[in-house]
């Protein structure tokens, strides 16, 4: 079996990720990869001073999401952002060297939302990180997004074309400090699958748009859908081929 590491988003432990990709493990199970899923280093319940929005919100049990999240064990984020600092980035990609280098190798990685960003973090830079690593086959990234900042402009004109990528991408660059994360090797072999949902509002397409702008070469899925992974098993399958035909081209 080809090991394939798997990061979820913001509130989602190993075993909720695993939940979510149930269709898409059992697709790539067929296809003689395994799926190993990593918990996020971070438990924000334990964290001083820290609020959330969904403690307020009840689901159809009663309980709000934020007592279910703990109760699942999916407290969980990879780093916190706040005012333009991703506080335990560097912290977490290190984390995820660490247990490739225990327990790898591994021939992809998978990635949702903000686990979707470490991703590609991790397949830009696992060739510096890990040198005696191979090589990873591929990166599979959902809603995935780069860290940016406005461009000689201020944040509202950004904001006014956040939905037309043409007029979005000129107005922003890399964060500063963040930019080491997001140069891209010029012999990456790495296939880069970026995949969104055309109707996410949370991480928004031209976001996803621009990581992938970065790039040489990516292969770009779109769904009709929000910010989830795909259900539909069309594009399932077509997911799944794009990463069978890099696995047999790399053979």
């Amino acid at each position: 079996m080809k090991k394939v590491l798997c990061f979820g988003g913001y509130l989602q432990g190993a075993e909720v990720f695993a939940e979510k990709s149930a269709s898409l493990r059992q697709l790539l199970a067929e296809k003689n990869f395994q799926l190993e899923y990593l918990d996020p280093p971070i438990k924000l319940s334990q964290e001083p001073g820290f609020t959330t929005p969904f403690s307020k919100v009840t689901t159809k049990s009663g309980e709000t999401v934020w007592e279910r999240a703990i109760r699942r064990d999916s407290d969980r984020a990879w780093w916190r952002h706040n005012s333009g600092v991703n506080r335990g980035l560097e912290a977490a990609v290190d984390y995820v060297m660490d247990y490739v280098k225990r327990t790898g190798p591994y021939v992809g990685v998978v990635g949702f939302s903000q686990g979707a960003c470490l991703a590609a973090m991790v397949a830009n830079t696992i060739h510096k990180r890990l040198p005696q690593h191979p090589p990873l086959q591929f990166a599979l990234v959902f809603s995935g997004f780069a860290f940016t900042q406005p461009l000689n402009c201020d944040r509202a004109e950004v904001q006014r074309y956040e939905h037309d990528f043409s007029n979005y991408a000129p107005r922003v660059t890399l964060l500063r400090g963040y930019e080491q994360f997001f140069e891209i090797p010029p012999d990456l072999s790495t296939k880069m699958v970026l995949v969104y949902g055309t109707s996410d509002s949370v991480v928004l397409p031209v976001r996803t748009q621009y990581l992938a702008s970065l790039y040489p070469n990516p292969v770009v899925i779109t769904f009709d859908g929000h910010h989830h992974l795909p259900r539909d098993p069309r594009v399932l399958a077509s997911i799944v081929q794009h990463l069978e035909l890099r696995r047999t081209h790399s053979l």
